[in-house]
């Protein structure tokens, strides 16, 4: 008796490990390719900057050209850790100066200040996570 139930406990065990794996990884934790990124940052950038059909077209292609860049960067396993990030940093600095030649200089500054927002945000949410997670330790030493 005692051992047919530890074997449904282990079937049931089991069968929760594996439902939860398969759910992480067609869940929100897979990450979206280069292209769909390009094209969702394009159509964010569309509505907040009002973009004009050219500028779109331009954009996509930018996003795009960089994204091969990076992924060939990224893949390239004979650079060191330190050389790959400044690369990577490179990069994204060159494909800044590009967009702002897209751009108007109207649509350049509201992005700059879009992302500073963003980046505001972004800096108090972890500082909350860090503060609910430190109040939490906290009162757990403390009962």
């Amino acid at each position: 008796m005692k051992k047919t139930i530890k074997t449904a406990l282990f079937f049931v065990l089991m069968s929760l490990v594996t439902l939860n794996i398969s759910a992480q990884k067609t869940g929100k934790h897979q990450r979206a390719g280069a292209e769909d990124r390009g094209a969702k940052r394009t159509e964010w950038m569309t509505q907040q900057l009002n973009l004009s059909e050219a500028q779109q077209v331009e954009v996509k292609a930018l996003y795009a050209k960089y994204a091969e860049k990076m992924k060939a960067l990224k893949n390239d396993e004979t650079k060191s850790k330190k050389d790959a990030k400044a690369q990577f940093k490179a990069l994204r600095e060159a494909q800044q100066a590009e967009l702002k030649q897209i751009l108007t200089s109207e649509q350049w500054e509201k992005l700059v200040t879009l992302k500073k927002e963003h980046q505001s945000q972004m800096t108090k949410q972890h500082k909350n996570k860090k503060g609910d997670r430190h109040n939490q330790n906290r009162s757990a030493t403390t009962k």
